[in-house]
C-alpha cells in the first residue's frame, strides 16, 4: 500500500543478489496477513501495483538515491518481482477491464 519504489528496490536487490526462495517468501507474506487480519489477493496486488507504475513519484523515490551506473531499471524489477512474487499469490490473475477482483 506504500507509495514508495524504495520497496520494489529492496525486492529487486533481494531477488537478483541472493538465493531466495520464492515460495518461502509468499508462504511468510502470507502468514504475516493472516495474523494481521489481512487478506490481499494475487489480482488485488496485481492492480495496486499497476496502479504504481502510472506514478512517477513510485520509482522517483529511491533513483537519486542510487549510483548512476544503469544496473537498476524499475520496470525490470517489476517484471521480476512480478513473475517470482506476485504470480505466486493465491488468487487469480488481474484483468485491467475484467470482472471483480478474485
Amino acid at each position: 500500500q506504500r507509495k514508495k519504489g524504495r520497496d520494489l528496490f529492496d525486492l529487486w536487490q533481494a531477488l537478483t543478489q541472493f538465493a531466495v526462495d520464492d515460495a518461502g517468501v509468499v508462504r511468510v507474506f502470507g502468514g504475516y496477513l493472516e495474523r494481521a487480519g489481512l487478506r490481499v489477493t494475487r489480482a488485488q496486488f496485481e492492480r495496486n501495483l499497476a496502479q504504481k507504475e502510472r506514478m512517477p513519484e513510485f520509482f522517483g523515490d529511491v533513483l537519486p538515491l542510487l549510483p548512476g551506473d544503469g544496473t537498476y531499471e524499475p520496470a525490470a524489477a517489476m517484471l521480476l518481482v512480478r513473475q517470482r512474487l506476485i504470480e505466486r499469490l493465491p488468487g487469480k490473475p488481474w484483468r485491467a477491464k475484467a470482472g471483480p477482483e478474485s
